[in-house]
């Protein structure tokens, strides 16, 4: 469950109606919170603060392609993220330190592809 699902999971508690549009990423996913149900969303997509966007599965985190320049970013030795090429790590490995992008294309084209079909509206988040 990610955090965008309280929204429309606590609305099903309290069987509220959402307008229409209003929580379009928001999963209804009580049944984790009370236990019944022992799935999980098969992905998410992030965001960052400079808009970059991300897919995280259960095993993959895929970055986009971003070489905005980083001005919020005011700390020294601090990793942005930012990178012109694509960045897939594996979530098993938290530090997210080794770009596998080049080692598993497949997976890199997967999750690209779901990005693709979010902006496009042809998938529901």
């Amino acid at each position: 469950m990610s955090q965008i699902d309280w929204l429309a999971s606590l609305g099903a508690l309290i069987n509220a109606r959402l307008p229409k549009g209003s929580a379009p990423d928001s999963y209804d996913r009580l049944g984790n919170l009370i236990g019944t149900d022992k799935t999980d969303r098969p992905w998410i997509v992030e965001q960052s603060m400079n808009h970059t966007l991300s897919v995280r599965t259960k095993d993959w985190k895929y970055i986009e392609p971003n070489d905005d320049p980083t001005t919020f970013m005011k700390a020294e030795k601090i990793e942005t993220g930012n990178l012109n090429v694509p960045q897939l790590y594996e979530m098993e490995k938290v530090s997210e330190q080794e770009n596998v992008a080049e080692k598993y294309p497949e997976k890199v084209f997967e999750l690209q592809t779901i990005l693709r079909q979010v902006r496009n509206k042809r998938i529901k988040m």
